[in-house]
């Protein structure tokens, strides 16, 4: 579990990154990465992190991706 929530925190940071750089998709896709797994073990912080992080990503809902980890975030609250 607690290598579970370490890769959450991990791949959230990634996201982050890859969203500041413009890499929408793929910052989308690791954000869902880290998502499921914070979900299954209940990291309430990690999956604070991704939903903060989800507003980066809200006016590229067109980007490819980026509309499942939006939907996986609304499902998250």
């Amino acid at each position: 579990m607690s290598r579970d929530r370490t890769r959450a925190v991990f791949l959230g940071h990634e996201a982050e990154s890859l969203a500041q750089q413009g890499e929408i998709d793929h910052g989308a896709a690791v954000a869902l990465r880290a998502l499921v797994p914070a979900r299954r073990i209940g990291a309430i912080r990690c999956i604070r992190q991704i939903t903060a992080l989800s507003s980066t990503f809200r006016p590229h809902h067109r980007t490819s991706g980026v509309d499942a980890l939006l939907g996986a975030v609304d499902f998250a609250r």
